[in-house]
């Protein structure tokens, strides 16, 4: 086995196979990265049995070949080389790698005894723009619950054309939810399809399309029996799903409101971390009072021990008086990911879900359940 690519190409590409390795003491050869080396292309594949990452390198090949190395120790020495062509080769047992004035060898294990990547049939393949779909992952993957005892809500929902073109993307860890739609590419298949992608997948996927650039590039996603399967640019991400039904989750949305409150995003963040910092050990309670008499909202929260804060918001506030009571933590979390300058508030009850969405737009929303005293 010989191949020559550069070193960001490497870097690059270690970055995303690497990722998923982690320090397995039952099974060493999943804390290794197998290298491929055929048609003056460098394949590297890693796995934890749960998910699998494989990802291409263009280059030269002189050999052909194949062998398994330890993939953190591999990706932190090659970030470390200098940024010029980097010769990987099998000698003795060993993977020597050089690049300029440095050399090394490391020792690895045979490639036969790595485990073998499922192949998944293509049944119904699905296209989306990769970057907004990142985008939409992190819009929802911090309301998961990672959570052994409810599997059903350990994963983000991904439910393919229950909207005819949509892919619709929601995850709960039963005291809020967050949800996400976005448009699939006209030749995504027609089939509704829904599936719970476990947490560690979708972390792994916002890796990849992290780490490899593309505007405007569309991921493939292909689910089959039990799995799905990602690819974007010459990388590929195999991985089970979660089984059990996710809960139905549209009869917790409220559909109409008494008060509705129309407020600046980075002012009403401001005032949830500042109220924050006086809510009760242990609650972590702030409380909302909604006066559309006077067109404000107080934020404020009070302890025996500490004292007391209030935040004022002046904004479109209409409807009834209300007062509710939130978590703070998931009110800021809500805030920070609504990716917009204003938000919408609305509310019946001190007893009723609470709802935010970016002002003017239907495609996210976020609901918090309150906290009752």
């Amino acid at each position: 086995m010989k191949f020559v690519c550069t070193q960001e190409n490497l870097q690059q590409g270690l970055l995303v196979a690497s990722h998923i390795n982690t320090k397995n003491i039952n099974l060493p050869i999943l804390n290794n990265v197998l290298l491929k080396v055929e048609n003056n292309t460098l394949k590297l594949i890693s796995t934890n049995l749960e998910i699998a990452v494989t990802t291409k390198i263009r280059g030269k090949s002189e050999a052909d070949g194949e062998y398994t190395v330890p993939a953190r120790l591999l990706a932190d020495y090659v970030s470390l080389l200098p940024k010029e062509n980097v010769t990987l080769s099998l000698e003795d047992g060993f993977l020597r790698v050089s690049c300029g004035n440095k050399t090394t060898k490391i020792k690895g294990i045979e490639s036969a005894d790595f485990p073998v990547i499922p192949q998944i049939e293509k049944k119904s393949t699905f296209f989306i723009d990769g970057q907004k779909l990142r985008r939409a992952l992190s819009q929802v993957s911090f309301a998961v619950l990672p959570s052994e005892t409810r599997p059903e809500i350990s994963g983000v929902f991904m439910s393919f054309n229950s909207q005819p073109g949509v892919l619709t993307l929601v995850a709960t860890d039963s005291f809020r939810l967050a949800e996400k739609k976005i448009t699939l590419s006209e030749k995504s298949a027609k089939d509704n399809i829904q599936t719970i992608v476990p947490l560690k997948t979708i972390w792994e996927l916002s890796n990849i399309l992290s780490t490899i650039s593309g505007d405007n590039d569309l991921l493939e996603i292909c689910v089959d029996d039990g799995q799905i399967f990602f690819s974007y640019n010459g990388t590929e991400l195999t991985s089970r799903l979660i089984e059990g039904a996710f809960p139905d989750y549209q009869q917790i949305i409220p559909k109409e409101f008494n008060t509705t409150a129309k407020l600046s995003v980075p002012e009403l963040l401001s005032g949830a971390k500042s109220a924050s910092l006086f809510s009760r050990s242990g609650l972590n309670d702030i409380k909302l009072n909604i006066l559309p008499s006077k067109k404000i909202i107080e934020v404020y929260s009070t302890d025996n021990q500490t004292g007391e804060q209030k935040t004022t918001i002046s904004g479109s506030v209409d409807g009834k008086e209300n007062k509710i009571v939130l978590n703070h933590k998931y009110l800021v979390d809500g805030l920070s990911n609504l990716g917009a300058v204003e938000a919408t508030l609305e509310t019946i009850d001190e007893n009723s879900p609470c709802l935010l969405r970016p002002t003017g737009d239907n495609n996210y929303l976020y609901v918090v359940m309150p906290i009752k005293q």
